[in-house]
């Protein structure tokens, strides 16, 4: 069986890639506190709307707002989907995917061995993003 290593080197390279950050309503209301901002001020400033709900788009060639010197400026109120990166379903489920995604993440292959159990935990974690919208 393969083992899923991973430690994150905070170099900031997940947060350069083109797409969507889903925040549910609870990571908006602390983001925007952290932030010292209204909810409504953090909306306008930061989030578009989806049919999924509310996210930062991170357009090709450009970086998440957040992201400072390749540094999270929210790291203890950052939502899900970032905490859970690189267990995500799509990348982690597949061993194949999961070697591909090390082409954008310097930390897969690095630190610890996640057991089974852990990385269905995280998975299923990052899994219940969608399920917050």
């Amino acid at each position: 069986m393969s083992q899923y290593k991973f430690g994150c080197t905070k170099c900031g390279q997940c947060c350069k890639q083109p797409g969507f950050v889903l925040f549910d309503d609870a990571e908006q209301a602390r983001a925007a506190a952290f932030l010292n901002q209204d909810l409504a001020a953090f909306r306008e400033a930061f989030l578009v709307e989806l049919e999924e709900g509310w996210a930062i788009e991170v357009p090709e060639g450009q970086v998440c707002p957040f992201l400072l010197d390749d540094a999270c400026t929210i790291q203890p109120v950052k939502p899900k989907q970032c905490r859970t990166y690189p267990f995500w379903p799509e990348v982690s489920r597949n061993w194949k995917t999961w070697l591909n995604e090390a082409a954008h993440c310097p930390g897969i292959g690095q630190g610890r061995a996640y057991s089974e159990s852990e990385r269905r935990a995280l998975e299923e974690d990052a899994e219940s993003t969608d399920e917050n919208y």
